[in-house]
């Protein structure tokens, strides 16, 4: 692994070609192939319901509970084979899709997104999650893919018990509003894709012309290098993939983790795979750096 203490990311980007990251053999148990026992959960968030899954963890005592959202457009079991690859690993997993998207409730907004990471905290931290899905609320950890993971970042940012945050190829959507304001032919694109994203033929309930305005007004409070002071004193990890085109390591993350750098008291990893956006062929060693960066933290 690779950490602001011990590598700076220069050298990161000159070593590229020759990455790998592998976990430690003793730190992350060996994955239970057995199938997940998956409980379904619906968490009121505002006039929604969020609909997710918590995966158990297959361990004696949970190494931790992740609580991880999903992409754009959501999905309606996991994110990206997370929930299952981690629970199998020792760590609960929560996966919930925000409002307005897949099976919850509502309608999809920014500010609601963010809100919605708030509510399931709060329901991972009261009785039912403790009592029913051995969740220690002392042991969580906030987890995002690609969209995901940039509206994660930024919910952690205004959330200073949020004390572990990981993101998965997550985009800065403080960069995205800039190239929406700057660049014509990537707003078209944008627009593009979210009207096709748009229910009932796409998996998510909004007004996609909202939503381009209201990332637009929120382009300083997602700007995630900007607002690298506020994560000082937390523990990130940052996760890419070099032959990524979605949110590029250079233009998405190593930013961030340059600034995160300059923070006194940071803790911030950094890894990278030969992938792209997907991470399909290298899910496994996700999960296994995952835990392997989660079972460090926890000792401490």
């Amino acid at each position: 692994m690779m950490s602001g203490a011990k590598l700076t990311a220069a050298a990161i980007l000159a070593a590229a070609s020759a990455i790998t990251c592998p976990a430690a053999a003793d730190q992350a148990p060996a994955p239970d192939v057995g199938a997940p026992q998956i409980a379904i959960v619906e968490i009121p968030s505002g006039d929604a319901v969020l609909h997710g899954r918590f995966f158990a963890a297959r361990a004696d005592r949970p190494v931790a509970t992740v609580l991880i959202v999903p992409g754009w457009g959501g999905h309606p079991e996991d994110a990206s084979g997370m929930g299952a690859a981690l629970s199998a690993r020792g760590a609960n997993v929560l996966f919930v899709n925000f409002r307005g998207v897949q099976k919850s409730t509502g309608s999809f907004g920014y500010a609601a997104a963010i809100a919605d990471i708030g509510s399931a905290l709060a329901w991972l931290r009261g009785s039912e999650a403790s009592r029913r899905h051995r969740v220690d609320p002392g042991r969580i950890v906030l987890a995002g893919n690609s969209f995901g993971g940039g509206v994660a970042m930024v919910y952690a940012v205004g959330d200073p018990s949020v004390k572990l945050v990981v993101s998965i190829v997550g985009a800065d959507h403080g960069v995205l509003a800039r190239r929406i304001r700057n660049e014509a032919g990537y707003a078209s694109r944008v627009q593009e894709t979210f009207a096709r994203s748009r229910a009932p033929g796409g998996t998510v309930r909004f007004d996609p012309d909202a939503l381009v305005r209201e990332l637009i007004a929120r382009e300083g409070d997602n700007d995630l290098v900007a607002l690298a002071p506020k994560l000082a004193n937390r523990n990130v990890l940052l996760i890419g993939a070099w032959a990524d085109e979605t949110a590029p390591i250079e233009r998405d993350i190593l930013p961030l983790y340059r600034a995160l750098v300059r923070q006194k008291g940071s803790d911030v990893t950094i890894i990278a795979y030969p992938d792209g956006h997907g991470l399909a062929s290298e899910r496994d060693r996700v999960a296994d750096d995952v835990m392997a960066w989660l079972a460090t933290r926890m000792q401490r």
